[in-house]
């Protein structure tokens, strides 16, 4: 199935969506969307095949990841190490969702952890050594062990002063710019696969969502308790919820429409309107992406491998497969850190 045939059905879902406004029904794009369509459309089309991919993308155990990358002779170290990492990896994606249910006062017994999909190691006898893990979640357990950063986001020793100064917090984010450039040079990954590492790592510790929060903060006018009020506004774009529905923020690059959109406010106040206008916006354009998502599986056929097809490794190219996302030459302040470390608290 052709990448352009599932544009072109996801646009005409977009053109006759109706949402309820004070009682009335009324065509989702009569509502001055902030976000522009064709980041609307892409990031669905991106998603039909990302959870396509989660399904269906290859795997090996970590036996075979060891002797393919030459950690054999010293595998029980390295099982281990991967053991205890995977562990604490999977406690942080259940707390994470969690905190997020118990913010917005919801019960979910239900849960899916954020799309991550790593098994409880419960369900398969704390053995991992014969378990086969995705190629994505391997690469992303190597990063685990590697970088210093997952493990202070999950501990929350990045949030605290006493703890990890203003330099060291500095050093970590900056690290993350080496995780960008291992998924850029990999020659391992096809464009497709590296929007999925670009996204699951932006959608885990929101590292340029973050960036471009404090960017804003800087110009924001007022007092250090008035840009705090505003920064936790800002924070509650992460999830949003309406009665019992919550959705998690996933619009790598609409993200960047409401920051544009922000940034022409200057004062508190304002600020604050427009922030409640965008947490609408990203409520019924997270759940029309659910719906349309769910109605494309419906009507149209995949195989098993729909994301190595050309197409969708191009189109995933020229949307988030270069890391169009990122913001090059990041300058972080001293003055930042303290923002920094309240906005990491809400993916603890």
């Amino acid at each position: 199935m052709s990448v352009n045939k599932i544009k072109d059905y996801v646009e005409q879902m977009l053109k006759s969506s109706f949402i309820w406004v004070e009682g009335e029904p009324r065509k989702l794009l009569s509502q001055d969307l902030i976000m522009s369509a064709e980041n609307i459309i892409n990031q669905t089309v991106f998603e039909v095949y990302y959870d396509e991919y989660l399904k269906f993308s290859p795997s090996m155990t970590l036996r075979e990841f060891a002797l393919q990358n030459s950690f054999e002779a010293g595998f029980d170290a390295f099982y281990k190490k991967v053991q205890r990492d995977y562990q604490l990896f999977r406690e942080h994606k259940d707390n994470q969702y969690r905190e997020i249910c118990q913010f917005y006062g919801v019960i979910d017994n239900n849960t899916v952890y954020d799309n991550i999909q790593y098994i409880k190691l419960s369900e398969i006898e704390e053995k991992l050594e014969g378990h086969k893990l995705k190629k994505y979640q391997i690469f992303q357990m190597i990063r685990l062990m590697n970088y210093d950063i997952f493990k202070s986001i999950k501990t929350g020793t990045i949030c605290d002063s006493n703890k990890k100064k203003s330099t060291e917090v500095i050093e970590l984010l900056g690290s993350v710019n080496n995780i960008y450039k291992e998924i850029d040079e990999s020659e391992n990954m096809t464009f497709f696969e590296k929007g999925v590492q670009y996204f699951q790592l932006e959608t885990s510790i929101r590292y340029e969502f973050f960036f471009q929060i404090i960017k804003l903060l800087r110009k924001v006018e007022g007092t250090l308790k008035s840009k705090g009020i505003s920064r936790e506004y800002l924070k509650s774009l992460i999830a949003v919820r309406n009665g019992k529905e919550i959705y998690v923020n996933r619009f790598i690059l609409g993200n960047n429409d409401y920051i544009d959109k922000l940034e022409e406010e200057k004062k508190l106040e304002t600020i604050l309107k427009a922030v409640n206008k965008i947490a609408h916006e990203i409520f019924y354009l997270s759940k029309f992406k659910s719906e349309v998502k769910r109605e494309v599986k419906n009507q149209f056929n995949f195989n098993n491998s729909p994301f190595e097809n050309d197409d969708v490794n191009e189109f995933v190219k020229n949307y988030i497969g270069m890391g169009q996302h990122i913001l090059k030459d990041k300058l972080i302040e001293k003055a930042d850190v303290k923002h920094y470390r309240e906005l990491f608290k809400s993916t603890l």
